[in-house]
């Protein structure tokens, strides 16, 4: 098969040495009904306090063309043909918003979401998170484990790992001054989705060759 993408991918931790020859990552908006008077119905996102403004979710799609070798081709089947959920990070960074209410100072990335970095053994310093108080960059430090305390002005503690309990059980949680209230907080971090292999499209072109499309759709 053809080199394809090269950069880093990785799927349950490990780096995926298979590269597909491109990736298209297809957002998908969580929202919900709002039953209102006659029964109308309006879509909103899914908003609550230090959650983020939009909870986007994606379906990464990985074409493979003209796959000869035996043992490529049995990779690519086994990870859409094993049940349950998969681990998969890549390079690119993706941002959140919120908006601060008076006195907040707890954000939370969206559920299940992690800095893959720390997860997959990566560089913080290659893979950084970055944050933003209305455009101003705030100085970004990791906390190890799940407890974060409130910083100075200027500055941002991010936790590495999930809360553990309450009421943001499995959210890792960032924090920032007291908020005055209406600031936007936008966040820049590399995440490791949690996904499970939804589709395999599949054609033949020659005897010997394959083509194969591995589709991973974020829980």
């Amino acid at each position: 098969m053809s080199t394809g993408l090269s950069e880093f991918l990785t799927i349950d931790s490990v780096d995926l040495e298979l590269n597909p020859e491109t990736i298209n990552a297809e957002p998908i908006e969580q929202v919900q009904d709002i039953l209102t008077h006659g029964d109308s119905v309006r879509f909103h996102p899914l908003i609550a306090a230090g959650l983020p403004v939009r909870d986007i979710k994606y379906r990464f799609r990985f074409p493979y063309g003209n796959i000869s070798d035996d043992d490529v081709a049995r990779v690519v089947r086994r990870l859409a043909a094993r049940h349950g959920t998969r681990t998969f990070a890549m390079w690119r960074p993706v941002n959140v918003y919120y908006v601060a209410t008076a006195g907040q100072v707890a954000y939370y990335l969206p559920r299940r979401r992690r800095n893959a970095p720390d997860v997959v053994g990566k560089s913080t310093t290659e893979f950084p998170v970055q944050i933003w108080v209305d455009g101003v960059a705030q100085t970004v430090a990791y906390v190890a484990g799940p407890g974060v305390s409130t910083p100075a002005s200027g500055n941002a503690n991010v936790a590495k790992a999930a809360k553990t309990s309450g009421t943001y059980e499995d959210y890792v949680e960032f924090r920032l001054e007291a908020a005055a209230g209406g600031e936007v907080v936008d966040i820049e971090f590399y995440p490791l989705f949690l996904v499970r292999a939804s589709l395999a499209a599949e054609s033949f072109p020659e005897t010997a060759m394959e083509a194969r499309e591995l589709v991973l759709e974020e829980r």
